[in-house]
């Protein structure tokens, strides 16, 4: 069992500090919500475990949560796929005819 570790700057707020597969410690990721290119580096919006903060963290960083990152693309395209489908019920409804592709 994982004992939290209290970060110095918010002790308000529990930090779950663990040791990873490679022998350096890490936090624990709780989502992904967010993506982006940077510099031509992909970056996640990363919210951690136990904390308020959220970061931006280069793709590499995140090695060990490629099952969270794959959750937040699924969760991505569903809303397209759903907004989408929403777009061209409304414009079938109001009478108009487009090509949505």
């Amino acid at each position: 069992m994982l004992k939290p570790h209290v970060h110095s700057e918010r002790p308000d707020q529990t930090v779950f500090k663990v040791r990873l597969p490679n022998g350096s410690e890490g936090e624990l990721v709780e989502d992904i919500i967010g993506y982006r290119r940077r510099h031509g580096r992909k970056e996640y919006h990363v919210k951690w475990l136990g904390q308020s903060k959220l970061t931006w963290e280069p793709q590499e960083n995140l090695n060990y949560v490629q099952d969270l990152i794959a959750r937040y693309h699924q969760r991505q395209a569903h809303k397209r796929k759903t907004t989408k489908n929403r777009e061209t019920r409304t414009s079938f409804e109001e009478g108009h005819v487009t090509d949505m592709s």
